[in-house]
């Protein structure tokens, strides 16, 4: 039980150290990009400038728009596609979001007793999902898939409540991966068409994107009461 402990402590350790290499090291330039959100060139010429290397930093990027929940999503995987096309654009955007989501869950997950509290708390005054409604789910991993799918709506919290249930983490990354691929290939081949100034392509794709997301939330609460009415099932397998 002792070596458990300890083996869960060095793990959680580590994850909280990446988590804080990734806030330290990428603050700036998530300031930087939130700041020239309408105009990302210079962003995209600090990141070419580094070649291969600029591939670390968006995956860095993506994963702490999960971790600290104030980065735009939409704006980075844009930045992914203005930078290296819509494939590898989004498979480096897609990668990120669940390497984010990775360090949050495990982290959470392997301290539950300590942060629980805290994340309860912050889970609670959302008020759209918290781990005692998912619990009661026959298929919890559609909520995650739902959040993640839907473009524009802060997705940040969505690890820190699942953490915190019995879900597997292969079973959750799968859902999420799912409900990200939508969404991330509009906003990189957006980007990727930017790049290449065809702008009256950029402009349909951005309507396209917009009307999605509009769609998506008028339709939100009767998703998410269609969801939330298949309770039920076996319980979950535990996970790390």
């Amino acid at each position: 039980m002792k070596k458990r402990l300890i083996l869960q402590i060095a793990a959680a350790a580590a994850m909280l150290g990446l988590i804080a290499l990734l806030v330290v090291h990428l603050y700036p330039l998530a300031k930087e990009l939130i700041a020239d959100t309408g105009d990302e060139t210079r962003v995209v010429h600090y990141i070419e400038s580094y070649g291969v290397r600029g591939v670390p930093i968006l995956l860095g990027l993506e994963a702490l728009q999960i971790i600290v929940a104030f980065i735009p999503e939409a704006a980075v995987n844009v930045l992914s596609g203005l930078c290296y096309g819509v494939w590898w654009g989004a498979l480096i955007s897609i990668a990120g979001i669940v390497l984010g989501n990775v360090l949050v869950f495990v982290a959470l997950r392997q301290l539950k007793h300590l942060f629980e509290p805290f994340f309860r708390k912050k889970a609670g005054r959302r008020g759209d999902i918290s781990p005692e409604m998912i619990s009661r789910l026959k298929r919890p991993e559609l909520i995650a898939f739902f959040f993640f799918l839907i473009p524009c709506i802060p997705n940040g919290i969505v690890p820190y409540v699942f953490a915190q249930t019995k879900i597997s983490l292969p079973r959750y990354l799968l859902a999420v991966a799912a409900g990200l691929v939508p969404s991330t290939f509009l906003c990189t081949f957006l980007g990727e068409r930017l790049s290449n100034g065809h702008y009256t392509t950029a402009i349909i794709v951005a309507a396209v994107f917009l009307a999605v997301t509009v769609i998506a939330l008028l339709f939100r609460k009767k998703l998410m009461a269609k969801i939330t009415s298949m309770k039920g099932g076996a319980p979950d397998e535990r996970g790390a």
